[in-house]
């Protein structure tokens, strides 16, 4: 009797074996949905058939399934669809996947999803995909740094040692490939190295210890990863998990203050895979993640982010030709008060065309006026063009020649910021020579801006001074 059930058991089973692959499927359910389909994201791999009643006489078939694992749930698969079997039969394991169909309860025990389609995903489920880094170079310098943001994404899926892994770019160069497990750890491959590191483990807790990390840097600084305890996870949105390699002795006794890195839940530390300076070495670079994307959704946006924006580049020893120059004052007229340059990193006016475009970083709400000499004569009237506010940029659109002034206030501002250039550019680049005429020129008289024409000088709003 009990050879005569095993042999049923076998025969129901070998009725959903998937084709060229030992392994098994689910009974089906025979109900009817009545609810709409599902869609639950997870990370297909392989396990043990269920098996809730096997003894010696009638034993557990001696194959695998495909299961969904989604926050440690399985989900049984059950496929009828050739083409889906096919797709699962070429699959390297584990594999993230979005799988849509009905759930019921499993004969053999546990959860499982009559499939109705299954789509596979080239990204990692608890981690971004795309990243905009800023990096800036001479942060010791002091009003020199060289700001420039590039670009990393998760792209195709590879197969290394039998293994799937999505492989990161950076400005299209390769720069090592990821896979995520199946407890929201990610592991990391570097460009030119065969050993596997721990990148991210987003579901530890405050204590634990984790090795084999990577931090950044090179292989070379630490072949066999970082040895770090998670001594803080803050609860911000999202949440902040600070790592420390604690104190250490070295053979002489001397000890050897810690390392800090923090982590960003789901988006990285400074870039996916942290600063490619040498870890914990004395540099004059500094990295930091702007923005952050999933799926072409934008998802998370630093505190730098909100300084520069999602992409921020500027170096001062190239500044194009069509930068105007911007200078500040604070009393009621450039005239009245010492002038200085504005820094470049606070506010940047460029003039390509006939656009003028104005950037500047602090998110407030500016208030920006421009005015155009009306005449060949000295500067002494120009009325006003435009004015108007703006947040972020704006732009605006010249169309008559001549010399123009621009203005920018804020109510947060101990002063005022200005700046004149001539429309069209001659010979494509700003007259860095505030000269409203022939004969004119350019002076500073006690830290003021004047413009001499003749034997008058005036200020640069045209306001005659008395000598």
């Amino acid at each position: 009797m009990r050879k005569m059930i095993f042999t049923c058991m076998l025969a129901i089973v070998s009725s959903v074996w998937m084709t060229s692959k030992a392994m098994c499927q689910v009974d089906a359910c025979t109900c009817l949905f009545d609810d709409p389909p599902v869609a639950i994201s997870g990370i297909l791999q392989l396990v043990p058939l269920p098996c809730p009643e096997s003894t010696e006489d009638i034993p557990c078939p001696p194959c695998l399934t495909i299961a969904l694992n989604a926050n440690e749930q399985l989900y049984y698969l059950n496929v009828w669809n050739d083409n889906l079997n096919a797709l699962l039969d070429t699959l390297v394991y584990p594999v993230n996947a979005t799988v849509t169909g009905h759930v019921y309860t499993a004969r053999e025990g546990g959860l499982a999803i009559r499939v109705q389609d299954i789509s596979l995903h080239a990204s990692l489920p608890s981690l971004c995909d795309e990243w905009n880094v800023l990096e800036i170079s001479n942060v010791t310098c002091g009003y020199c740094e060289v700001y420039r943001t590039y670009n990393s994404r998760l792209t195709t899926d590879t197969v290394i040692g039998g293994i799937r892994y999505t492989q990161l770019v950076e400005d299209d160069a390769y720069r090592g490939a990821l896979r995520e497990g199946l407890n929201r750890d990610i592991y990391y491959i570097p460009a030119g190295s065969a050993h596997e590191y721990l990148l991210y483990a987003f579901n530890a807790q405050e204590g634990d210890q984790l090795t084999n990390l990577w931090i950044g840097g090179s292989p070379a600084d630490s072949p066999d990863g970082w040895a770090m305890t998670v001594e803080e996870i803050q609860e911000t949105t999202p949440r902040t998990f600070v790592l420390s390699t604690g104190y250490t002795h070295t053979d002489e006794g001397i000890e050897n203050y810690p390392l800090y890195i923090t982590w960003i839940e789901g988006v990285g530390m400074d870039g996916p895979v942290g600063v490619k300076r040498c870890v914990g070495c004395a540099d004059s670079r500094a990295y930091g993640v702007l923005c952050a994307y999933k799926n072409g959704e934008h998802i998370y946006t630093s505190d730098w982010g909100e300084q520069y924006g999602c992409e921020y580049n500027y170096d001062p020893y190239s500044t194009p030709a069509d930068t105007i120059p911007l200078f500040s004052y604070t009393g009621d007229d450039p005239g009245s008060s010492t002038v200085d340059p504005v820094d470049p990193n606070q506010v940047v006016v460029t003039l390509k065309g006939d656009e003028l475009t104005i950037k500047e970083t602090s998110g407030d709400v500016i208030t920006y006026s421009l005015q155009k000499e009306s005449s060949n004569n000295a500067p002494k009237h120009m009325p006003m063009l435009y004015a108007n506010t703006f947040q972020n940029s704006v732009s605006v659109e010249l169309t008559e020649e001549g010399l123009y002034q621009l203005n920018l206030s804020n109510p947060h501002w101990d002063y005022r910021i200005y700046g004149t250039f001539n429309y069209p550019q001659r010979k494509d680049a700003i007259d860095q020579d505030i000269v409203p005429t022939p004969g004119a020129e350019k002076i500073i008289r006690n830290g003021q801006l004047l413009i001499r024409k003749g034997e008058k000088v005036y200020t640069v709003q045209g306001t005659e001074i008395n000598e």
